[in-house]
């Protein structure tokens, strides 16, 4: 039962940082065309 937990965890963390780095590079994209919300 700790394992999944542990292995749940761990794919939250990644698919978290997934998402931060897609924000990010959307956010640069954004910038280099001169779009603002």
């Amino acid at each position: 039962m700790e394992s999944i937990l542990n292995g749940n965890t761990k794919t939250t963390l990644r698919i978290r940082k997934e998402t931060q780095n897609s924000v990010q590079s959307a956010a640069e994209i954004e910038k280099c065309l001169g779009i603002h919300y």
